[in-house]
């Protein structure tokens, strides 16, 4: 397997696997606090009605970004063990929320709306988040010497795997909760 390859459909996989993770966050937080839910790879839902209140909204909401944060820190903790495969859940973690920030532009989610129902701003939370992930990913692409050829078989995987995630949500599996 080429080294593009490898790191394409690493990236692919590991975007998969780690939306559904940061979601089962969301999700599994919601129903400790009481809620039946839907989850897909790229949302959860009440299956009924609202969450009763902004407490529960907000904790719900940062469940899913501290997962990934979890992910991104054991990742960076492990990478010498984890070889070619620390940067590639590192810089996977940084896009996902650099892109929930992006699409927190027109509609806050996530640590964007925590961030504004704590009445920290739009952007407090998110470029805190932003920040710490791009350090380890910097940290990790330094020591691993990435090149040219590896960010642009990251850009293909990456573009392929949200492209099914946000694209082709219908196709993936869906659950409740």
């Amino acid at each position: 397997m080429t080294q593009f390859a490898k790191v394409a459909g690493s990236l692919f996989l590991c975007i998969l696997i780690t939306h559904y993770l940061h979601e089962l966050g969301h999700a599994l937080t919601a129903v400790a606090l009481g809620y039946e839910v839907s989850m897909t790879s790229n949302v959860v839902r009440p299956l009924a009605g609202a969450y009763q209140n902004e407490l529960h909204s907000n904790l719900i909401s940062l469940a899913g970004p501290l997962v990934t944060i979890v992910i991104a820190t054991a990742a960076f903790i492990s990478r010498a063990k984890l070889k070619f495969l620390a940067p590639i859940i590192l810089w996977n973690t940084l896009t996902m929320r650099l892109l929930a920030a992006v699409v927190s532009l027109k509609n806050p989610n996530d640590e964007a709306a925590v961030s504004v129902n704590l009445g920290l701003g739009d952007w407090t939370l998110p470029a805190m988040v932003c920040v710490f992930l791009l350090t380890l990913f910097v940290i990790a692409a330094r020591e691993r010497k990435l090149g040219l050829w590896w960010y642009l078989s990251a850009w293909f995987g990456m573009s392929a795997g949200y492209a099914l995630v946000v694209l082709g949500e219908d196709l993936l599996p869906q659950f409740a909760l």
